[in-house]
């Protein structure tokens, strides 16, 4: 979907929406309680979702464009890390 989007503008908002972006509001919102709570120094949660979102992703989107099927314990590795790099941004220092 996303190599199409630039011939299919209308049909790529749409899969976005209803895709990866219906995660968006529900990752922001508990980014602005973690947040609200003193856990994380956010100014911008929804922004702050995007990029997480961005850690999570981006060796996995690399294996997907080449064909590659990442086995599981890849995708959780991925995740930790993009977690862990996400806290060293964000969390509040206690």
């Amino acid at each position: 979907m996303e190599t199409e989007g630039p011939r299919f503008p209308e049909l790529f908002e749409t899969w976005k929406e209803y895709g990866p972006g219906k995660k968006y509001p529900a990752i922001a919102a508990r980014l602005a309680q973690l947040a609200h709570a003193g856990y994380l120094d956010i100014d911008d949660p929804a922004l702050a979702a995007r990029q997480y979102m961005a850690l999570l992703a981006t060796d996995l989107r690399i294996d997907l464009q080449v064909g590659r099927v990442t086995p599981e314990a890849e995708i959780e590795r991925m995740a930790a890390d993009g977690t862990k790099t996400f806290l060293r941004a964000f969390a509040r220092n206690r």
